[in-house]
């Protein structure tokens, strides 16, 4: 059985393929199996393309020959992923904080080109944790250990989502390298004032806190979001 077109009733039918190109879908779309629709999805419903008239359109027509396959993603491997991210972005928060430590020791340092190394590591580690994802197919569904369907998400929401937290962390981190500049500047040993320092103290702290706080909502909600 075929999936035909519904505007020239071709045969000739293929899946669209969204998100970024992987080899396998290179290698799939060259020789004409898939069709490569891009990053950028204004209706993730439209799944087949037509290799007559270019038509693409929806089919819900699952299981057919040339359908598009969903892949699932278990709950332990959704885990594992959020391990090496949140690895990732420890260390790039510890580098920070050093850098931002030793800023404040000094006396006319306020500007370092190595914390632009730091961001783009930062950027880097929520590339790769996105891609991961996208990498489970559209939409990627989260199976839990008793088979249930625990989340779903598809391309577009999952980016949605991973922005929005990740301008969340940004801000986080920005006041996670303030407090330790400040607290840079009260340990320089030429301060008396002992609630300064405990005030620096106090504000790495909290901002630590708050990505942790954040971090764990992140998981939470990554594992049980339904879309």
């Amino acid at each position: 059985m075929y999936i035909h077109c519904p505007k020239c009733k071709s045969a000739a039918t293929i899946p669209i393929v969204y998100g970024k190109p992987t080899d396998e879908t290179i290698e799939a779309g060259r020789h004409g199996l898939i069709h490569m629709g891009g990053c950028v999805v204004f209706d993730e419903r439209i799944n087949r393309h037509c290799k007559v008239c270019g038509c693409d359109f929806i089919s819900d027509e699952d299981g057919l020959f040339g359908a598009q396959q969903k892949q699932r993603i278990t709950t332990h491997e959704m885990l594992r992923m959020l391990d090496d991210h949140e690895q990732a972005l420890k260390e790039v928060h510890h580098k920070i904080e050093r850098e931002y430590m030793r800023l404040g020791r000094e006396y006319k340092a306020e500007v370092s080109y190595v914390v632009f190394e730091y961001l783009r590591e930062y950027h880097t580690a929520w590339d790769i944790f996105l891609n991961r994802l996208h990498y489970y197919g559209d939409p990627t569904v989260i199976v839990g250990h008793d088979g249930k369907i625990m989340a779903r998400y598809s391309n577009s929401t999952a980016r949605m989502y991973l922005v929005k937290n990740y301008h969340q962390f940004y801000w986080m981190l920005v006041e996670l390298a303030q407090a330790c500049h400040w607290l840079g500047r009260t340990s320089r040993g030429d301060q008396n004032d002992i609630d300064d320092l405990k005030g620096a103290s106090i504000a790495v702290q909290n901002a630590r806190e708050n990505i942790a706080e954040n971090w764990m909502q992140i998981r939470i909600d990554a594992t049980s979001r339904f879309e």
